[in-house]
């Protein structure tokens, strides 16, 4: 039998003449509703366990919604290959690129229609059933006639049976299944929480003729494993050939050879889950504990209710505890911790000890060491994969899908609070430090690239905010914010949002990050795109605002700054006399919080993460001045 294909002409419509020779591409989509990685892998389904996974590439797919969404919202997200609630986001953008491009689709569905708009296509191609949607694109759809298991309606109530039925269904397809053939077996949507406990990741699997065994990936999460639904559209049109949407943030998913990937999945499956369940938790006991070590440093340091040196000594290692708090987390979390509690005591006792040790050589150069092992720790992890940051509370987060890879906003923020407010405590004590003002440039402007660089952290608001902050942290003199450190501060900004998107988009479209997609998106559609990133980024913050516990702890350290600043304001103007250089540092940590609220979608998250150095450093300075008192020393050194 001779097989036709359709190819694309140089102009012209995309696919305007036949050749004989090569097979029809199809792609053939089996959406299983509500089902878990665990849940699958349990089921009774031999031909799925023993014939396809072990030469099928497979991984975990990330909704990429968050909220309560609805099915709608899921799979408009799935066929726009961009977030339901992104302004970018077109119902139905898939089958119309596709039906533009002359590849019709026949639908097999039990329940609702996947799609609201799907009544544009022809009634006839459709057929109803309850749960399982098959999904078949090709070229010409007059060559495949649907399959007799999915001609006929299935009545079984129990999702067993049904799910051995699909078994049935994927193995003839496999069995009849042309080299041009792809297939997907995905579940739209996560399982409830009260049939797989704790279950968010939905499960994905593409074999077919031309698939080699692997893990999924994708250039819109670079790990091993894990893909988002984003890049549902985009697979689909690039097994195709066709070009993608400006307007799908997602990639074609690719394949990495690794052995043993069913054990890799299962244990990334495990591994999301239980770092979302204790995220929330964890956040609520890291704002109570903060707040509680703040207090007490206030009443020691800057209202002096207590003069013993062992109240001092005490309050001091609250705030370094609090300052190395993130490292303590990165190790609860690379042990896994089994209950929050568990975790947040790992944590405690990780930071507690580093706290500990950096005291020993005083409390000023304390701040200066913890931060700098702040600052080292997170930096190496990114340069080096940010395995630690994947496994943090406060790290990548596969399921809510806010960062999955570089740098999130919570490290951001604490990377360039840690290192503004050390590098101000270091030159305090250091005349060594005021001198080498050179090479703090230098460092701080290498932070930058890294920070923002789309090969690293790929995060264009964290570079601006760091740039931002360039002028008064790396300037050879002391003393207040001026005028002109403002003005020097938008031109770095503007040469470091240069460089950024520079450096995405020299690379391929299709490796490019989101930073080089809104810029490929800008330079298209003007300043009309840009007012839509603008309106959903002021909407993700106010969200954020009303939603995450994160806030709570800005809002109580920010009131916490301003109260104990006026509380004794002849205190604070004595110590911004004593000590200029650590006064610099903590200038530059707040304006940093101000300008990560306004660079970065989730700013108000980051501008309360950084505000946590910031107070932490303005407390430990009436603590330092005690204990440089008690030792004899000038608090003016």
């Amino acid at each position: 039998m001779t097989t036709w294909t359709v190819e694309r002409q140089a102009a012209g419509r995309p696919y305007a003449r036949m050749r004989r020779g090569k097979p029809v591409k199809r792609v053939v989509v089996f959406v299983v509703d509500r089902i878990s990685w665990n849940e699958l892998m349990q089921a009774d389904m031999p031909n799925l366990r023993q014939r396809i996974l072990p030469g099928a590439a497979i991984g975990l797919m990330n909704g990429g919604i968050t909220g309560r969404p609805s099915e709608k919202t899921i799979w408009t997200t799935l066929v726009a290959g961009c977030p339901a609630r992104d302004r970018r986001a077109a119902p139905c953008l898939l089958e119309y690129t596709l039906w533009k491009a002359g590849i019709p689709q026949i639908i097999a569905e039990r329940g609702s229609p996947p799609c609201p708009k799907i009544a544009s296509f022809p009634a006839d191609a459709r057929g109803r059933f309850e749960n399982l949607t098959l999904m078949i694109w090709t070229e010409r759809p007059a060559q495949l006639p649907l399959c007799d298991q999915c001609k006929r309606s299935f009545v079984s109530p129990r999702k067993g049976r049904e799910l051995r039925a699909l078994d049935e269904a994927i193995a003839r397809e496999v069995e009849t299944a042309r080299p041009g053939t792809l297939l997907i077996l995905l579940s739209a949507s996560a399982p409830s929480p009260g049939s797989v406990p704790r279950a968010a990741l939905c499960p994905i699997v593409l074999f077919g003729p031309r698939v080699r065994p692997g893990l999924l990936t994708s250039a819109s999460t670079r790990r091993a494993g894990l893909v988002s639904s984003v890049d549902f559209a985009p697979t689909v049109l690039d097994w195709f050939g066709l070009e993608i949407p400006d307007c799908m943030v997602g990639h074609a998913v690719r394949v990495v050879p690794r052995a043993g990937a069913l054990g890799l999945v299962a244990r990334l499956d495990r591994q999301a889950a239980l770092t979302y369940a204790q995220r929330f938790p964890l956040v609520k006991l890291d704002i109570a504990f903060q707040a509680a070590a703040f207090a007490f440093a206030a009443w020691v340091g800057l209202l002096g209710l207590f003069g013993a040196a062992k109240w001092t000594r005490l309050a001091m290692a609250g705030l370094l505890t609090c300052m190395t708090l993130p490292l303590g987390l990165m190790v609860a979390g690379l042990l896994q911790a089994p209950s929050p509690w568990q975790y947040a005591i790992t944590a405690l006792a990780a930071a507690a000890l580093l706290a500990r040790t950096a005291l020993v050589i005083g409390p000023q150069r304390g701040v200066a060491l913890a931060t700098a092992w702040v600052v080292a720790v997170v930096i190496g992890d990114l340069l080096t994969g940010s395995r630690l940051m994947q496994m943090s509370v406060l790290g990548h987060d596969p399921i809510i899908g806010a960062r999955f890879y570089g740098i999130g906003n919570e490290h951001m923020a604490i990377v360039l609070g840690a290192a503004a407010v050390g590098l101000g405590f270091w030159r305090q004590g250091s005349p060594k430090g005021q001198r080498a003002w050179w090479a703090i440039a230098i460092a701080w402007a290498a932070l930058v690239l890294v920070i923002g660089a789309p090969q690293v952290g790929a995060n264009l608001g964290g570079a601006l905010t760091a740039a931002a902050m360039f002028p008064l942290v790396a300037w050879p003199s002391r003393g207040r914010i001026r005028l002109w450190h403002l003005a020097a501060g938008l031109v770095a900004v503007a040469l470091a949002a240069a460089a950024v998107v520079r450096l995405d988009l020299l690379r391929q479209p299709q490796m490019q990050s989101h930073i080089g997609q809104a810029a490929r998106l800008l330079k298209t559609h003007g300043l009309a795109a840009a007012w839509g990133m603008v309106a959903q980024r002021l909407a993700m913050s106010l969200r954020l605002f009303l939603y995450t516990p994160l806030n709570g702890l800005g809002f109580v350290i920010c009131s916490a700054a301003v109260i104990s600043i006026a509380a004794a304001p002849a205190r604070a103007r004595a110590l911004r006399r004593h000590y200029p250089w650590a006064w610099s540092g903590l200038a530059a940590a707040g304006l940093g919080a101000v300008a990560a609220t306004m660079f970065n979608d989730s700013g108000v998250v980051a501008g309360g993460a950084m505000m946590t150095y910031v107070l932490g450093g303005l407390l430990a300075l009436p603590l330092a001045a005690k204990d440089g008192v008690r030792n004899g020393q000038d608090a003016g050194a």
